[in-house]
């Protein structure tokens, strides 16, 4: 998959960065652009990703709730949840719930 692979990229350079470094932006921009295709190819992609590859890619958790407005991507954070319990997204995914409940009002 090229996506796959671009993405990993994208993860391996956000990694490389320092917390305060601007091109932080840049990386969640170009992760959340491809992300925001389709629901399943996100679901797809994220199945395929390790432990470490869902830590980094929680940040964009919240953008990516944005533009798919869907409660069963909400659902699949969960099982990803379940599946690494050694990471800590739940923060990130109550943000992505919450993009969620704020753009049904």
């Amino acid at each position: 998959m090229k996506e796959l692979d671009m993405i990993k990229k994208i993860i391996e350079k956000r990694t490389s960065l320092h917390p305060d470094d601007p091109r932080i932006v840049e990386c969640w921009g170009e992760l959340t652009e491809i992300f925001s295709r389709n629901e399943q190819f996100v679901m797809d992609v994220l199945e395929q990703c390790s432990e470490e590859e869902i830590f980094w890619l929680s940040e964009i958790f919240e953008d990516i709730s944005l533009y798919l407005q869907s409660s069963s991507f909400i659902r699949f954070l969960r099982s990803i949840q379940k599946k690494y319990p050694n990471i800590d997204i739940e923060l990130d995914i109550q943000y992505a719930e919450k993009v969620l409940e704020d753009k049904s009002c």
